[in-house]
């Protein structure tokens, strides 16, 4: 990949060089690729702007304003020092463009989108998904003039909590860009001619082989589009009248698709579950499910897993994911499927199982929202905080001081941070619904049968990223809050290399600092709710430290490919014991294993290593903290 990165003054002026014809009529399908949320509100669904430039330079320059207003306006220049001029703004955009080289490929949107979040979450502008505090945006063109994929990113370089500073930041891109040159999948060579034709090929060629084998699998000439409706089927839909699409009764039925990459592709039909026997009385009952040809069934591919369950209204829900993916892997935990019997249909009855917040929040993941009941708590949080949403470190104090027979600092830590994060996801869902009531009530987007589609859109965004910062940051505070009190030094969100922030430094920011200190008893932990390819990120975060320790919550959320990414970067997986036995089949002895967080410390032996302790290996270590390590915490002011 190739970055070029310029500065500037006018970012209405950009945007309009970017949504232009370019100086050579070179710009073809100017659009929108992402942006952070405020800006959606000035795109429309097809990524075109949907209002003038100069208005969409104001609103990405909101930020700015409010540095105005704090009497901060002076951007750093690119030594990262202040602005030797004094001016007002100077060069406050920063513009990066990142292209594919000529010939090596062209790039879907979504790939695309997952790279242009990697490079800024590299170049610590934001972090992956949490892009709360900074305003940007990615405008991609057709092939440039000497045939290069390629996308645009302008960012305001003030955010709410002062001025990103570009120092060295054209040294990073290209660092940055190395690195994701060897580890996105996305970026693999590919002769650009061949880009167009490889994927009808492909299609074309699976679609070929599923029809021969339902031919013959089947026993006649019906189509691809038809499941053999055995025991599981059976028992699932039943084996009373046909129920057919065609004649008006067939069975109301929820289709989706889930990959890693992309959002959950949907389609909203009705299937036709019949027993194709049923005139012949010599012959057994043979159950078929039929569905009709849409978005998600034209993605699937041979190797997928296919989940069929019923909703409470009585809908089907059929559920397609991608083969070794992350959606694939949390399904298998969420419905108890093995890999024993692969290619069969197999039926699993779920309806007594009790769904922690782990499991509904994989639900919602798959599209499916989960309804919390108990709202003892929702009283005393409106009493407290009205229907204006708190900070997180109060809400997550709140959440901590309501499990009263949880004891931080002797309970084992792996049930106290379940029980933390548990509480946490049942208090935000109950009051975010009763907050998203309110704001409705007294705001609706609907009047006299018109959609006000600005606010929906702004209202949703502001949902929609409120949702995606919480559940880290909350997480976050309660690993704090747990190593407070079993008295284990630690900083949180120290300063390292490039301005690098890691979520946990043990024992301290200055022992990191002095190069007389053991490299051997430093600890890095960073802390993810869910690891997807933000795991890449910390391997930058502290390059004194050669094994990280990774913090996850969410079962299923690690495949084989990116398992082999993990040991690739030397980062360690650090869960609660009831999180990693869902990862039995992967994290069998070898390599694979889950370390503590701190098995050593200062004037200690058994640091770091290049290969994992052998005694833990045996032992299947999964704590959250070692009882180990008893010091008086270090935290950054």
């Amino acid at each position: 990949m190739i970055p070029n990165i310029v500065r500037g003054s006018d970012p209405a002026g950009l945007v309009r060089y970017l949504f232009g014809k370019g100086r050579r009529n070179e710009h073809t399908d100017q659009h929108l690729v992402c942006a952070s949320g405020d800006m959606f509100p000035s795109f429309d669904m097809d990524g075109k702007p949907a209002a003038s430039y100069a208005e969409i330079g104001r609103r990405f320059d909101r930020r700015y304003r409010v540095r105005e207003r704090k009497d901060d306006p002076f951007p750093p220049d690119m030594r990262g020092k202040n602005n030797p001029e004094r001016e007002h703004g100077r060069k406050r955009v920063w513009h990066c463009s990142l292209a594919i080289k000529a010939g090596h490929g062209i790039l879907t949107d979504q790939e695309w989108e997952a790279i242009i979040r990697d490079y800024l979450t590299r170049m610590n502008i934001i972090d992956g998904d949490d892009d709360q505090g900074v305003t940007w945006l990615a405008v991609r063109h057709g092939l440039s003039a000497n045939g290069n994929d390629h996308v645009h990113i302008m960012v305001q370089l003030a955010a709410d909590d002062g001025w990103i500073n570009p120092y060295h930041d054209r040294i990073n891109a290209q660092k940055s860009c190395r690195r994701m040159e060897k580890t996105r999948p996305e970026l693999v060579e590919l002769a650009r001619s061949d880009t167009g034709t490889r994927v009808s090929w492909q299609y074309g060629q699976w679609r070929q082989w599923a029809e021969w084998k339902a031919r013959n699998e089947y026993g006649d000439d019906e189509g691809w589009d038809a499941l053999d409706g055995n025991d599981a089927l059976r028992r699932l839909l039943g084996t009373g009248e046909d129920r057919k699409a065609s004649q008006g009764h067939g069975i109301p039925t929820a289709l989706m698709y889930l990959g890693d990459d992309d959002a959950p592709v949907v389609a909203d039909l009705e299937t036709t579950w019949y027993d194709a026997r049923r005139n012949k009385p010599n012959r057994s009952a043979e159950w078929r499910l039929y569905y009709a040809a849409c978005e998600p069934i034209r993605m699937a591919r041979p190797g997928d897993l296919m989940c069929f369950g019923m909703l409470r209204d009585n809908r089907l829900l059929i559920v397609i994911t991608q083969h070794d993916s992350t959606a694939e892997a949390q399904a298998k935990w969420l419905f108890g499927i093995d890999d024993e019997q692969e290619g069969a249909f197999r039926f699993h009855d779920n309806t007594e199982r009790e769904l922690d917040a782990f499991g509904a929040q994989i639900f919602e993941a798959l599209g499916i929202n989960v309804e919390v009941r108990d709202d003892t708590h929702l009283p005393e949080m409106i009493g407290r905080w009205g229907y204006r949403f708190p900070s997180n470190e109060e809400f997550a104090s709140f959440s901590q001081s309501s499990l009263t027979d949880v004891d931080p600092a002797h309970d084992d830590p792996d049930d106290v941070v379940i029980e933390y994060y548990d509480r946490s996801y049942l208090l935000f869902k109950l009051y975010e619904r009763a907050v998203i009531q309110h704001d409705y009530d007294a705001a609706p987007f609907v009047s006299d049968g018109i959609i006000d589609v600005d606010s929906f859109t702004s209202f949703y965004t502001s949902v929609r990223n409120r949702r995606m910062s919480r559940a880290g940051k909350v997480l976050e505070i309660h690993i704090a809050h747990i190593l407070d009190a079993r008295g284990i030094e630690y900083e949180a969100q120290a300063r390292t290399e490039n301005g690098k922030k890691p979520d946990f430094l043990f024992p301290s920011q200055a022992a990191y600092e002095d190069p007389t200190f053991p490299e051997t008893q430093l600890r890095m932990l960073a802390s993810k709710t869910s690891i997807k390819d933000r795991f890449r990120q910390v391997a930058d975060e502290a390059n004194r430290i050669r094994d990280k320790h990774l913090f996850t919550l969410t079962p299923g959320d690690v495949t084989h490919p990116k398992l082999a990414q993990l040991d690739e970067l030397h980062i360690h997986l650090v869960m609660p014991k009831v999180v990693k036995e869902s990862y039995d089949d992967l994290i069998q002895g070898g390599d694979h294993d889950v370390l503590p967080v701190h098995r050593g410390g200062p004037g200690t032996s058994g640091g770091p290593s290049s290969k994992p302790d052998p005694s833990l290996t045996a032992r299947r270590e999964s704590s959250l903290i070692s009882p180990t390590v008893r010091r008086r915490r270090r935290r950054r002011s």
